[in-house]
């Protein structure tokens, strides 16, 4: 998610925010509360954390967390979020 309240969301002024989510349910922010992500702003096809995002989902095989830790790694500078709980191990492409 990039944050910033494009659409009809639970929100705290103008950017996006999730309190109480329910069990197995996971939200990834390319940035931190209170932070606008590079690229929500401007006419691309996708942020650069998107493009990191689906660039490691193409991987197979590859759990959740482990397309989580490398996205981070690539778009460290904007300190993405992930904000949830699960008890399972999640695959996009297994």
């Amino acid at each position: 998610a990039c944050r910033i309240k494009k659409f009809n969301a639970l929100s705290l002024g103008k950017y996006f925010v999730i309190n109480n989510l329910p069990k197995e349910t996971l939200v990834y922010f390319a940035t931190s509360s209170g932070s606008e992500a590079w690229g929500c702003n401007e006419s691309l096809k996708s942020s650069k954390f998107t493009s990191a995002f689906l660039k490691q989902m193409q991987i197979k095989g590859q759990e959740f967390g482990d397309i989580v830790k490398a996205t981070n790694e690539e778009v460290k500078e904007q300190n993405p979020e992930l904000r949830g709980n699960t008890t399972k191990s999640f695959y996009f492409n297994q």
